[in-house]
């Protein structure tokens, strides 16, 4: 996924976590409508610093706060990242993949039958423990997300953001059938053993809204 396209995907996820139009967005932002369409339509390649910037603060957060860049940055340089496959909890994938890693979650709109059957043995656990989200999934299926096995939802990228349950309900086997190896959490996993996570560290930066932690599949990495 390029760089634009991981922005447009993240603009379209706070669109729908905030019900917000693209006249609302071009109303906060201060931008033209026309702008806004071309970016979200994919004609333009390049949206720029100060377009993603306006956007950001649209959505009432900093530019860091949207991609936590150098937190992201760091997390790379530790773990000698070399583009293996990944995975968010906590919060949305787009931002990985702004930051160059790949992910096997996403908002994806078009992906094939095998890969949504696929990718739905990993987050069984979770299903079947939350009626709501297998329907969500099975029935639609776009937010190829790891979904919790409490809430409808574990998604947020604010700082105020507290979750009770801090267990992760995911088949690691068929995560790393897929080739995932990594899982950035929003939160400390309390059951990381038991679901054969293995925590590396947790991240945090002075412009970053969160802490991250790194967690990879399967406790053969030497740190």
């Amino acid at each position: 996924m390029q760089i634009c396209e991981a922005t447009v995907k993240r603009i379209r996820e706070l669109l729908k976590r905030d019900r917000l139009t693209l006249y609302a967005l071009s109303y906060k932002t201060g931008m033209p409508l026309s702008t806004l369409k071309c970016i979200l339509n994919g004609r333009s390649k390049n949206p720029g610093i100060v377009n993603i910037q306006k956007i950001a603060e649209g959505f009432n957060m900093s530019i860091r706060e949207f991609y936590s860049c150098d937190l992201f940055g760091q997390v790379k340089e530790d773990i000698g990242y070399e583009g293996e496959w990944s995975a968010a909890y906590g919060f949305h994938p787009a931002v990985l993949e702004y930051n160059g890693i790949a992910t096997l979650d996403g908002y994806l709109g078009f992906y094939p039958q095998s890969y949504k059957e696929d990718f739905r043995r990993i987050i069984a656990p979770a299903l079947e423990r939350v009626e709501a989200s297998r329907v969500y999934y099975d029935d639609w299926g776009a937010r190829a997300y790891l979904y919790s096995g409490t809430d409808l939802s574990v998604v947020s990228q604010f700082k105020s953001f507290t979750v009770e349950d801090k267990d992760i309900y995911i088949d690691a086997g068929a995560f790393a059938d897929l080739g995932g190896k990594y899982i950035f959490s929003r939160f400390e996993l309390s059951n990381a053993d038991e679901a054969g996570l293995h925590l590396i560290k947790a991240y945090e930066a002075e412009e970053a809204p969160y802490a991250v932690y790194v967690y990879c599949c399967g406790s053969d990495m030497a740190y």
